[in-house]
């Protein structure tokens, strides 16, 4: 791996190595990349990651290494899972990752084909999560699924955001925190999903809960700098100071109704005539 720098042609190696380096991600304003290298591990029956950093590019590159097998903080039982390309924190004092269950190589033997065996009989369960229909949808989806974690360049930490139970995780803007959704209390569900929402830290991973049995359709995420959430209620629109950790109605003195006045679907919450943009 390589970097030219096209305006002296001055040519600065990266990385060398016989295994495949892949995803290779810059910062938005080109000061900072990152990318994956392919590790292989005969137990296991798909390579783990390590992650490259690099800063002043166009000074002198500060190299950074992140080895999940010389990470003590790191899961012996996770990987760096490829299908999510390195992305970078507007400070660029960090990279976030996607990792996943390491799944062990079958054994050996004559035994490896029959625990490979896929079974010809489909069972369904009224409390499949989520149903099987809706597994066919997903199955894509969900083999590219990573949970969202994070490697804090300064202090050398790893951080893990989504688990099995908040598996829905986004960053807000401005990268401090990120937003967590879990869906797992009001599953199974038909008509409008449910879910608790958690804002965790970036460097900490610590959660604090915002809204407990809210309506996804109606939340909005953060504001692009990440210092407000934005979701709709009771026909209101509201926001929530992450800073402060206060909810405030926006349109209650206003006088006019916010909820679509010409809806006529079954939903018990209204929903709103959209999002403006301020």
């Amino acid at each position: 791996m390589e970097l030219v720098n096209l305006a002296t042609n001055q040519i600065t190696t990266l990385a060398s190595d016989t295994t495949a380096f892949l995803k290779l991600s810059w910062e938005r304003e080109g000061q900072a990349l990152a990318f994956l290298q392919a590790v292989s591990d005969t137990s296991f029956t798909d390579p783990t990651h390590r992650v490259y950093a690099f800063k002043n590019l166009y000074l002198a590159p500060q190299k950074m290494v992140f080895d999940p097998s010389k990470q003590g903080d790191f899961p012996d039982s996770m990987r760096i899972k490829e299908s999510y390309t390195p992305r970078w924190s507007r400070d660029l004092t960090t990279v976030f990752l996607g990792i996943e269950e390491w799944t062990p190589a079958p054994p050996k033997g004559k035994n490896a084909k029959e625990e490979g065996k896929t079974p010809g009989v489909e069972v369904w369960h009224w409390k499949d999560d989520p149903v099987i229909p809706v597994q066919r949808k997903t199955i894509n989806r969900d083999k590219d699924y990573a949970y969202l974690s994070a490697w804090n360049l300064d202090s050398g930490s790893f951080v893990r955001f989504a688990d099995e139970k908040a598996r829905d995780a986004t960053l807000s803007g401005g990268h401090k925190t990120v937003i967590l959704e879990d869906k797992t209390p009001y599953q199974p569900q038909f008509r409008l999903e449910h879910a608790d929402y958690y804002l965790a830290d970036t460097k900490t991973g610590q959660r604090k809960s915002v809204m407990k049995n809210f309506v996804t359709d109606y939340f909005y995420g953060s504001s692009p700098d990440g210092k407000f959430l934005l979701y709709f209620k009771d026909g209101h629109w509201y926001s929530y100071d992450v800073a402060k950790g206060r909810h405030l109605n926006l349109t209650e003195k206003i006088g006019q109704p916010f909820w679509n006045i010409r809806y006529d679907g079954p939903r018990d919450e209204k929903p709103s005539f959209g999002m403006g943009d301020g």
